[in-house]
């Protein structure tokens, strides 16, 4: 059974738990079906719109925009901002039912502006190559929630990520964009890894805050999990990366702000393995599952991580920093394979279970189930059970 069934369980408790959505009443709902029609409807459940685009455009703070299953050939645009106690939701009613289809040149899956936003439980593919992503995010407290982003396409001189923010300083506590138990795989066209801060990556943080939690990673041309320009304060926990081209995680800092320091970082219990050092260029920074680059700081903390059959070792830090309570052992996935067909739960033997630590752990595993089942918290996207 492929991996995207298997990982297809994040529910709205995650999104309760960092405060997002859980604060529902009085909310305003509308619709978008891929049969409604955008100018004779009104956007209700009996009278739905077509398309994202301007439904993206019409709805204000304290919106859920339930989406019906099918094909939607654009890329949506949210221009509007929610509010922290009234968010903009928008949401596949049926998880991984509303696919969305990217395209043009700096095409994506959905572009987020405004602030308290979220997407959750989407499909989203950009096949046409150029500029691309998955979801980009440039508001304040925005939530990528509980999608499959996939087969998100390049040409050779340009970048592509399934999640990505862009650069930009941030006023003091702002920022925190939270990407919660998705699945991404297959970014980057095959064979496009060049420059190791350019290529194709899974997860891409340019901006400070936000929790990176339970979402599995794997098949980027790029890193699992990249940091740079003005990223800092975030919490990396609890995620699987594997068979990415050039490695798992790496925390760092630079591009438009060439003096900024990466810091304040907490990795925690992750499962980083199988990476390659796929480098065209013949750079040395490619291989690892976790390493450190440019301007770092002092306070990032890397705990409970398991890190084993990477290219060129488990980790690369600065500083004078060291890792601590890190699992250097074959994972026991129950089925692994490399391209994403395999079951990427724990064995019973497995030694991330009851190895990782509750310090940034979030409380559910990707398939919604509680943590810690048993004496402490397992490592990985999935707590074991039997």
């Amino acid at each position: 059974m492929e991996l995207s069934t298997r990982f297809a369980a994040v529910s709205t408790i995650a999104t309760l738990l960092f405060a997002f959505s859980a604060r529902a009443g009085g909310m305003t709902h509308y619709y978008v079906d891929p049969d409604g029609d955008d100018y004779q409807n009104d956007g209700s459940f009996g009278h739905p719109w077509r398309t994202l685009e301007l439904t993206g455009e019409r709805v204000g703070a304290g919106s859920v925009v339930h989406v019906a299953p099918g094909i939607y050939y654009e890329s949506p645009v949210v221009l509007a901002n929610g509010e922290e106690d009234a968010p903009i939701r928008f949401v596949s009613d049926e998880k991984w039912e509303a696919k969305i289809m990217g395209g043009g040149y700096w095409n994506w899956g959905f572009y987020m502006v405004g602030d308290y936003t979220s997407v959750e439980d989407f499909d989203i593919t950009v096949l046409a190559p150029g500029n691309s992503a998955g979801v980009e995010a440039h508001g304040y407290h925005d939530l990528v929630l509980g999608n499959h982003i996939h087969d998100i396409a390049l040409d050779g001189s340009t970048i592509a990520s399934g999640v990505i923010t862009g650069g930009g300083t941030r006023p003091e506590g702002e920022g925190y964009l939270d990407v919660i138990g998705n699945v991404i795989h297959d970014i980057g066209t095959p064979g496009s890894a060049g420059d190791a801060y350019l290529m194709p990556h899974g997860i891409y943080y340019g901006s400070p805050g936000g929790n990176c939690l339970n979402n599995v990673v794997y098949n980027t041309q790029g890193w699992g999990i990249h940091l740079w320009h003005e990223a800092s304060d975030i919490i990396i926990s609890s995620n699987t990366i594997f068979n990415n081209m050039h490695g798992g995680i790496l925390i760092g800092s630079g591009g438009s702000c060439s003096d900024c320091v990466d810091d304040n970082m907490l990795v925690t219990n992750n499962i980083v393995v199988y990476n390659e050092a796929n480098d065209p260029e013949g750079g040395t920074i490619g291989g690892y599952g976790i390493i450190e680059e440019s301007l770092t700081g002092t306070n990032n903390r890397y705990l409970n991580n398991l890190v084993y059959g990477n290219a060129r070792g488990g980790f690369r830090l600065q500083n004078g920093l060291t890792h601590t309570g890190t699992v250097e052992a074959d994972p026991q996935f129950v089925d692994y394979d490399p391209d994403g067909d395999g079951d990427y739960h724990l064995l019973p033997t497995s030694p991330a279970i009851d190895t990782g630590r509750p310090t940034g752990a979030p409380r559910y595993d990707c398939d919604d189930l509680s943590r810690p089942y048993g004496p402490a918290f397992d490592i990985g996207a999935s707590e074991w059970r039997p």
